[in-house]
């Protein structure tokens, strides 16, 4: 995974998992693998058997709301990503990725309330610093475009970015 060859990482994972289907840490790895590579539906089914093996884990379930949001289950996404801040408030890259949620969903005040919590926590942090960035711009453009920045960002006003403008804040 740190050398970002996917593939080869699936491939170790999956035997991992076969060898050892409870330990739930290797469901995450490979559901974590599957989140990089954007295949979502793979990726909620082995971070929701990380999270049934172990309920507790705050980064578990993180990954998991990442996953449900990134893959459309919106409302589900933003419930995991919240309990895993009130697991481990002081989890930064949790707040992040709410924040990016947030963003994604056009709650732009929600967004930056986050971006800015996750900022005090690791103010040197540069992934934080431009996911407050972003969610200050595109709250900025939203406003003063109103709902004609609706296409430029993804759709009508309930509608989430565009694939391309999210990964441009994450």
């Amino acid at each position: 995974l740190t050398v970002r060859d996917i593939e080869r990482a699936e491939i170790h994972l999956r035997e991992a998992v076969a060898l050892a289907p409870d330990e739930a840490h290797y469901h995450y790895l490979l559901g974590f693998t599957y989140s990089i590579a954007e295949a979502w539906p793979s990726a909620r089914n082995e971070l929701r058997e990380a999270v049934r093996l172990f309920p507790g884990n705050a980064e578990y379930i993180r990954a998991l709301g990442w996953a449900l949001h990134s893959g459309g289950e919106k409302e589900s996404g933003i419930q995991y990503l919240r309990k895993s801040i009130r697991l481990d408030p002081a989890n930064a890259w949790a707040l992040s990725d709410l924040a990016v949620a947030y963003t994604c969903d056009h709650e732009f005040d929600r967004a930056v309330r986050c971006a800015e919590r996750a900022l005090r926590l690791s103010p040197d942090d540069e992934r934080l610093q431009e996911t407050l960035r972003m969610a200050r711009y595109f709250k900025k453009e939203f406003d003063r475009m109103g709902s004609a920045a609706a296409p430029w960002m993804g759709g009508g006003t309930s509608a989430s970015l565009s694939p391309s403008r999210r990964s441009e804040i994450r």
